[in-house]
């Protein structure tokens, strides 16, 4: 924000304080003036009508306008030395806008629901409009803080995207929409009104049951005139009920036969975030340029046999820049006829990956992945559910590996951060106590460990760490050193275990959630006045409790904002 110069400012100030010296003076003359003539009018005069006509149109014009005038300079002089002794005041132009910037793009906004974290983002920036007039002018002239175009409630505001057009100035835009629920193609007028912006579109996020809608919007907006120069940001989720694992492959965002396939791939192909749920693209024609820093796909089934899975880790090594790599429940079946020998190819190399995330994949998808993927310096997430001992074969059959196999396999890779989920309570816990002890074994890296849903009953917790340890055993180390320990949706029915088994790990920050049997069958919320959470006040250090509704971020289902 440009500063005026001293000589410039020194300049009004006199100006100022000139005209209000003058106008001081004025008002006594004038006073002086009243009062004159009230004191001659007192000895009468003939003229009476005349001067009292005269009076009127003082009291009714030039003296209203006076009073007025004299109000508003007093609110101005008064803002103004409101923003002179106001400590925000005094903080660089630059650095306030950073700080609204802050306050509209907050983070917690980003872990939120789409629909959700549009709304948060413009209700904070409605706040901060209501304070006064001065942050009003503010926020209406940071053009970055209206460069998100919200076209994501059911009924769409077309007023809103008017103003967030206007406001944006030339900045680039980030359209976020939700498309009807109703069978067809996107609306008109939405499609409409961005029609003369499809050049300063430069990220898209569409959500739809509806993939012909889906593939419509892009078309329109992002192929029909060619690729905008300044696109680089795709995310689209396909919300359909209908979702089917049993498939052969996840269908592609644009038909393998639609005539804007070439342009589709171009655009692809330019992309520096792409982010995809339910639908794909077609991974053998795609060559990734070195823009690409960030993928994620999610519940999208590459195809029916290893060379599916081949074909899309080919398709993304050529994204030499990628850093952040996320596949949640990516599928691909095994065909009985294949006897790929992993260990025999070579492995894909990511130069610049800083993070990767595997969650919830299949053990022959976990396998191929960890053993095709270069290690590296980067953070590893691995998520596992009862899907991570599931071999799913073409035929429509499945085995089921041995814990021990995923042990060995994971004994290979470094894990900094691993999820232990049971995601259906009331069937038989795919893992017991003895095998998550030996999965945590395996990955003496680990930083952060989760575990979500589990019950921890007397076989579970002594399976986990073995009261029979012998004394020479419980001399070492605690069996875990961790900087992060999570227990969600927990259900605790042997304290006296779960607490010998906390002893036993070392965590700078540990977080509980879940509940305790006190009867029977019955249970109740960990709260905060149960004796446990006294006990774990005391003895476990960092520790927090959270609802028994809390689940991690990770296993959110909710497709995020960007």
């Amino acid at each position: 924000m440009p500063t005026i110069s001293k000589d410039s400012l020194s300049s009004v100030i006199k100006r100022w304080e000139g005209a209000r010296d003058l106008l001081a003076s004025t008002l006594t003359s004038y006073l002086d003036s009243c009062i004159s003539l009230e004191v001659a009018l007192r000895r009468g005069h003939t003229g009476t009508r005349d001067i009292a006509s005269r009076i009127d149109l003082t009291l009714d014009s030039i003296q209203r306008d006076m009073a007025r005038q004299l109000v508003q300079s007093t609110s101005i002089l008064a803002q103004t030395r409101n923003k002179l002794v106001s400590s925000i005041w005094q903080l660089p132009g630059e650095l306030l806008s950073e700080i609204f910037f802050q306050v509209v793009y907050a983070a917690e906004n980003k872990n939120r629901r789409m629909q959700d974290g549009v709304r948060a983002m413009y209700s904070n920036l409605h706040s901060l409009m209501a304070v006064c007039s001065v942050w009003r002018n503010i926020t209406l002239a940071q053009a970055v803080l209206w460069e998100t175009i919200p076209a994501c409630d059911q009924h769409i505001n077309y007023r809103a995207i008017d103003l967030s057009l206007q406001r944006s100035g030339d900045r680039g835009l980030r359209l976020v929409t939700v498309l009807p629920k109703i069978r067809g193609s996107a609306p008109t007028r939405l499609v409409e009104k961005m029609a003369n912006h499809t050049s300063r579109i430069r990220a898209l996020n569409v959500e739809g049951e509806y993939l012909g809608g889906i593939s419509n919007v892009v078309t329109q907006l992002l192929l029909r005139a060619g690729v905008p120069s300044h696109f680089s940001e795709l995310s689209i989720r396909f919300a359909s009920n209908g979702y089917f694992p049993s498939e052969r492959k996840t269908a592609c965002v644009v038909h393998t036969k639609s005539p804007n396939q070439e342009t589709f791939k171009i655009l692809i192909e330019s992309l520096s975030i792409l982010r995809l749920s339910r639908v794909q693209v077609q991974w053998e024609h795609i060559m990734f340029s070195n823009r690409l820093v960030e993928l994620f796909i999610h519940k999208v089934k590459l195809g029916d046999s290893e060379l599916a899975m081949f074909t899309f880790l080919s398709a993304i090594s050529s994204a030499i820049e990628l850093r952040d790599l996320k596949m949640i429940e990516v599928m691909a079946d095994r065909d009985l006829m294949e006897t790929t020998n992993l260990t025999m190819h070579p492995k894909v190399v990511f130069p610049k990956l800083q993070t990767l995330l595997l969650h919830d994949l299949g053990f022959n998808v976990l396998e191929f992945f960890l053993l095709k993927i270069a290690p590296g310096s980067y953070h590893v997430t691995l998520g596992l559910t009862e899907n991570a001992v599931k071999i799913i074969y073409s035929n429509h059959t499945y085995d089921i590996a041995k814990v021990d196999d995923l042990t060995a396999l994971l004994k290979g890779v470094k894990i900094d951060a691993l999820l232990l989920i049971r995601q259906f309570p009331l069937f038989d816990a795919w893992l017991d106590g003895l095998g998550a002890r030996k999965l945590i074994q395996s990955t003496p890296r680990l930083q952060e460990l989760i575990m979500n849903g589990w019950c921890f009953d007397s076989d579970f917790c002594n399976g986990l760490f073995p009261p029979q340890l012998s004394s020479i055993e419980r001399d070492e180390p605690e069996f875990l050193r961790l900087e992060l320990l999570e227990l969600t949706q927990t259900r605790i029915s042997a304290q006296s275990a779960f607490k010998n088994m906390l002893t036993n790990i070392s965590t700078n920050i540990t977080v509980i959630g879940g509940c305790i049997q006190v009867g029977e069958e019955d249970w109740a919320e960990l709260e905060g006045s149960e004796d446990i959470v006294d006990w774990l006040n005391c003895n476990v250090p960092g520790f927090r409790l959270v609802d028994l509704k809390y689940i991690p971020i990770v296993m959110r289902a909710e497709w995020l904002l960007w």
